[in-house]
């Protein structure tokens, strides 16, 4: 072969494996942005998943507070990505984190109250077309009310039950739904 078609050879190799690298970029790049929404719910629930873990693990120790983001995040993942993953995201979850550290009848019935819930905020955001503030505050009352009657019945203990359902109501109110809200604003463009 003459010096010049081997050159010519080489240089049309290194043209090929650059377009094949190109397009091979384009498809991870297609991808990527195609699955970018499965990207942020995982991202988000693997976040939320392990501070819920180690809320639950303070929780079980306190009294007559309650710091739990278990219910806010259930809610969460329920209006932002619908009801089935609302349900997945709560119920393992909180078996995880309640099985882990202090597993009981209480526990079940958080767990069971606030899957219901997460369920319940992917169902009716599509309907009520309320933002997350407004359904979030309704669900929270809902909350309050549903959860304290059962635990008052399975504990009869009115004022760790006050107690309870007090700082939950207040911390989902001025802290989880202002940091939910602020979340919902950011990824939203991300889901589109």
């Amino acid at each position: 072969m003459k010096p010049g078609k081997v050159k010519k050879k080489k240089k049309l190799q290194k043209t090929k494996a650059a377009v094949n690298y190109f397009i091979i970029f384009a498809l991870l790049l297609l991808l990527i942005i195609s699955l970018i929404k499965y990207l942020v719910g995982i991202i988000l629930a693997i976040v939320f998943a392990i501070i819920t873990f180690f809320i639950v693990k303070i929780d079980v120790r306190l009294e007559y507070i309650a710091l739990n983001c278990f219910f806010a995040s259930s809610c969460f993942f329920g209006f932002l990505f619908g009801p089935v993953i609302g349900f997945i995201y709560a119920f393992l979850v909180g078996f995880i984190s309640f099985g882990v550290h202090k597993m009981s009848l209480n526990a079940i019935v958080t767990i069971t109250i606030s899957t219901a819930f997460g369920v319940f905020s992917g169902l009716m955001q599509p309907y009520l077309g309320w933002s997350w503030s407004l359904l979030f505050l309704a669900l929270t009352i809902s909350f309050a009310i549903v959860s304290g009657f059962t635990y008052y019945i399975l504990n009869g203990n009115l004022p760790r039950v006050l107690g309870i359902q007090t700082s939950q109501f207040f911390l989902n109110l001025f802290i989880y739904s202002p940091l939910f809200n602020l979340i919902i604003k950011l990824v939203t463009p991300l889901l589109i």
